[in-house]
């Protein structure tokens, strides 16, 4: 279905005329209009399974208006890709019903001043390659990968995970994102909170700048109670400047926690660096490369491969390190190998997940949003590789 200004050539003129007349399952094609003008109007969507798409590879449709999705049964599929929402967010206000997973792709789309948030039951969030400009991503289940959000003003967290109901062994990928959450003045403002018992974690690659005032960049609240595998903090980089507070603080550690490779610009007095409110066994902490000296490590068992007190220079563009021993400094074990296949670079551009992967994306264009296989290969060994992506 084909939306178009003023309905040129027998197209729908609004976008809440092609979701009158579309069937579940139909793809809306929006044009983007002259001179960069808007579609302005509201989009609900409640019993269809819909995509909306841009005609115009490399250039975003662009809309002032909110989109809900408030799906009427279980297992729809919302798709967004290509949307410059000037003013407004793309959201639930229901629970999914019970059942399949409703699962929502947010792909390639730029919002200005509004936030993506399905953080309610039964949803399978998928946001990938987007920019928000003063907004926050929550959700409690699914991926976040290789977005640009920015809290701005806002009094809230850049990334937020809630508990979601259905308890799995699945591994709830974070990676690749850059977060600027620099509200100082404003508390609970976290760059990323992960506070669900139900799935296992991998906050791999990114770049945090902050969190508000006496709260941490990072802050792991629960963790999912069970062996069957570990929750992962791998080569971030983050810049810290929020006093009273840590970088990174693990308040949960019902399974193994890793974090290496991390390395923590602290700028400021009274900042700390990887804490914990209890010393415990189920945390491995190693490789990673802490500026401050202001109680670089709180109830973490440090294993001597830890460094603080070092001089980190970071590229405040893209988290990138410029310079310090963080460089060719991560675990020297070949899983953790650079792209180039040097030694880990402790930091969000070390490791096979490295945010080079996400910089310099074009968005609106098809594209592989993740890849997932085995770190090592052992001989007679089933070798488990997926990818996911969009082809518009």
């Amino acid at each position: 279905m084909l939306v178009a200004d003023g309905g040129a050539g027998g197209t729908y003129a609004t976008i809440t005329d092609a979701i009158s007349a579309s069937v579940s399952g139909d793809r809306i094609i929006i044009t983007p209009k002259p001179a960069g003008a808007v579609y302005s109007e509201n989009l609900t969507i409640t019993n269809k399974s819909l995509q909306f798409l841009t005609a115009t590879e490399g250039t975003y449709w662009k809309l002032t208006g909110n989109i809900t999705f408030n799906p009427a049964a279980a297992g729809m599929n919302l798709t967004v890709s290509g949307a410059h929402i000037t003013s407004g967010y793309i959201a639930t206000s229901i629970s999914s019903p019970a059942g399949t997973r409703t699962k929502v792709t947010i792909i390639g789309c730029k919002l200005t001043s509004g936030y993506i948030d399905f953080a309610l039951n039964n949803y399978d969030l998928n946001v990938a390659a987007d920019s928000l400009m003063n907004g926050y991503v929550y959700l409690r289940y699914g991926k976040v990968l290789g977005n640009y959000i920015n809290v701005g003003t806002l009094v809230a967290h850049g990334i937020s995970v809630g508990n979601d109901p259905i308890g799995t062994n699945e591994v709830f990928q974070i990676v690749g994102n850059k977060i600027l959450a620099t509200t100082y003045s404003a508390s609970a403002t976290y760059g990323i909170y992960y506070g669900s018992s139900n799935q296992f974690f991998n906050i791999s690659n990114n770049y945090i700048d902050g969190g508000g005032q006496n709260q941490n960049s990072m802050y792991i609240a629960s963790t999912k109670s069970s062996s069957a595998n570990s929750n992962y903090i791998l080569n971030n980089t983050i810049e810290h400047s929020s006093t009273n507070s840590w970088a990174v603080y693990i308040g949960s550690h019902t399974s193994y926690n890793y974090i290496m490779n991390n390395a923590i610009e602290n700028n400021g007095t009274g900042v700390y660096g990887i804490g914990s409110n209890i010393l415990t066994n189920s945390d491995v902490l190693a490789y990673n490369y802490i500026e401050t000296s202001n109680t670089p490590f709180g109830a973490i068992n440090n294993d001597g491969t830890n460094f603080s007190g070092v001089s980190i220079t970071v590229n405040n563009n893209t988290g990138a390190i410029l310079t310090g021993l963080s460089i060719d400094g991560g675990s020297a074990d070949l899983q953790y190998s650079d792209l180039d296949l040097s030694r880990n670079d402790a930091g969000c551009f070390g490791g096979s997940l490295s945010r080079a992967n996400y910089v310099g994306t074009t968005n609106t264009t098809t594209q592989v949003t993740f890849f997932s296989a085995p770190r090592r290969i052992l001989n007679g060994q089933t070798i488990d590789i997926s990818a996911e992506g969009f082809d518009r």
